[in-house]
């Protein structure tokens, strides 16, 4: 068994929330906290990466943008992750992340609404 060292590149929140539909109420989530709760679970994210790492034929680095909505209950509603260059491999671990992004729970919004994320995600060997 081959042993990999995975390195998280980067992990920065890309911008503030807006509104995604003129009828939705936008929630205000400070973007330290989401960074933080995302870091929190940055395992998970990790393994999603790394599980197909060392499937694969060859080694890959991944990089992508997330985006994510998160309910006025603290969940996740809706989430999407856009590889960089689209290949088996990047999307097989972007299904895989947006199944743990659905899974995270973070703090509930101020305001009862919604909060939309954009987040880039980068993986490497």
């Amino acid at each position: 068994m081959m042993l990999l060292k995975v390195t998280l590149l980067s992990f920065f929140l890309l911008g503030n929330t807006y509104a995604i539909d003129k009828n939705m109420v936008m929630g205000q989530l400070k973007s330290d906290v989401i960074r933080m709760t995302l870091m929190a679970n940055g395992n998970k994210l990790k393994s999603c990466y790394q599980n197909i790492l060392t499937t694969s034929k060859t080694p890959f680095s991944f990089k992508s943008q997330m985006h994510f909505i998160i309910s006025k209950d603290g969940t996740v509603k809706k989430a999407n992750v856009t590889p960089v260059e689209d290949n088996e491999n990047n999307n097989k671990v972007s299904a895989c992340i947006v199944e743990v992004l659905k899974d995270i729970s973070f703090p509930k919004p101020k305001g009862n609404g919604v909060v939309e994320v954009s987040q880039s995600l980068n993986f490497s060997i």
